[in-house]
């Protein structure tokens, strides 16, 4: 009988697996979300813009979404503005309370880790537009919101 000849060796392989989040935001509006106040009704009651925007999340971690303004008040052209942050309101598409927008950040959201495909990871968001019965001076006023996806 043949003698064989083997030799074996053994190599280690290690995989590290980091935290990993992503977060997709589409507006859905065509660029911008934009509510324009002509009339009185409008002032005193408010408006709605439902689904003005869609967020996915992927996340190998449960996660928290917050948002925050990068302002306390809305800019005009000119820099300046009386106009508060605190008139916009955010919620997730489907809840009944909306979240009052502030530069500081607040959870609006949280879910299970996956990607968007996985149930609560993907949705959309309504804006509300509440001037509070104030009758503000005319104007062209913006914000920034800055969403954010960390870990619960």
């Amino acid at each position: 009988m043949a003698q064989s000849n083997n030799t074996t060796a053994t190599d280690q392989v290690r995989i590290v697996i980091h935290e990993v989040m992503g977060l997709d935001l589409k507006n859905n509006l065509g660029g911008e979300a934009r509510f324009e106040f002509t009339d009185r009704q409008q002032v005193e009651q408010g408006m709605e813009l439902i689904g003005a925007s869609s967020i996915g999340i992927r996340s190998n971690k449960d996660w928290n979404l917050s948002v925050r303004a990068e302002s306390d008040y809305f800019l005009t052209e000119e820099g300046g503005s009386e106009l508060p942050v605190e008139v916009l309101q955010v919620r997730v598409n489907g809840n009944q309370n909306y979240l009052p927008i502030s530069g500081s950040s607040q959870v609006l959201n949280s879910g299970r880790r996956g990607d968007n495909s996985r149930p609560g990871n993907q949705f959309d968001i309504d804006y509300r537009a509440d001037l509070m019965e104030r009758y503000y001076a005319p104007g062209n006023f913006r914000v920034s919101l800055v969403y954010t996806v960390s870990q619960q």
